[in-house]
């Protein structure tokens, strides 16, 4: 449990590591991002999987997962009050990622934003989005060297900033 801080709650830098987990946390009222992953170059998938996030000043979950050769995995994660991004992944530089049944609600900027440029592919799936003010989900996966797949999301009551409920650019 990680409650009422100043900075971020969890960060975990995994430069060339074979891989890591952040599972079943608690993170509240932090005034940073409340679970950040740094994975450049790991050889095993990086995954944060399980966590209760509440009430952010900056993003629910940071994965830089760029070039890491299994590439990273969110998913089952809540997500409620953040002050930019639900969850942002960048997985660039053939690594495959996922995103899957993870809750975002009342967030500033996008419910799930995705950086996968030149990407391995990669799944967007059963994720549920609601009151945030940018697109629900984003997805930039151009050049990626295998599909992209983003389905079965509900996204509700976002977008109000002339965004979407649902934005791929592939």
């Amino acid at each position: 449990l990680v409650e009422d801080g100043t900075g971020g709650g969890i960060y975990v830098y995994a430069y060339q590591s074979p891989g890591g987990t952040v599972e079943g946390n608690r993170v509240g009222g932090v005034l940073g991002t409340g679970i950040q992953v740094n994975g450049y170059y790991a050889s095993g998938v990086l995954t944060v999987s399980g966590n209760d996030l509440t009430d952010l000043g900056d993003y629910g979950i940071y994965m830089d997962s760029s070039s890491a050769s299994q590439g990273g995995s969110v998913a089952d994660n809540r997500i409620a009050g953040v002050g930019s991004d639900g969850i942002y992944v960048n997985t660039a530089y053939d690594s495959p990622f996922s995103v899957t049944g993870n809750s975002v609600a009342d967030g500033t900027g996008n419910g799930i934003n995705v950086y996968a440029y030149q990407s391995a592919g990669g799944t967007v799936e059963g994720n549920e989005v609601s009151g945030v003010l940018y697109d629900g989900i984003y997805v930039y996966g151009y050049y990626s060297s295998s599909p992209l797949s983003v389905a079965d999301n509900t996204v509700t009551d976002s977008g109000e900033y002339w965004s979407t409920g649902i934005y791929v650019y592939a």
